[in-house]
């Protein structure tokens, strides 16, 4: 299992930023927000939104896991379809909880 976590430390958006995760020392800390599990991939956002697709948070791996690392512009140079963007859109159903989910387990 690989957990998604977003970190206070990445600019998602206002509303994330204006809600940091900070443990009682002040420092930023991780806040998990889901779980992936195979065959599920992060990072689809660089191919299904290439031009404003940033990061949504982090992943941080509670096991031993394979990863490949494709930067965003070696996919703009893949012929990307309609049907590969669908299948893609499959195996990423990581559900991204919204800025009133994320406060509300920051507080619980």
């Amino acid at each position: 299992a690989t957990s998604l976590t977003s970190l206070s430390t990445s600019p998602i958006n206002s509303k994330q930023q204006q809600s940091r995760v900070t443990s009682p020392s002040g420092k930023p800390k991780a806040l998990e927000v889901g779980l992936l599990m195979p065959p599920g991939i992060c990072g689809e956002m660089s191919v299904l939104d290439p031009i404003g697709g940033t990061s949504l948070g982090s992943v941080v791996a509670d096991t031993n896991v394979e990863t490949i690392f494709v930067h965003k512009t070696m996919f703009q140079t893949f012929k990307v379809s309609p049907a590969f963007l669908d299948r893609l859109k499959k195996k990423s159903q990581v559900i991204y909880p919204d800025d009133v989910d994320i406060i509300r387990r920051q507080r619980g």
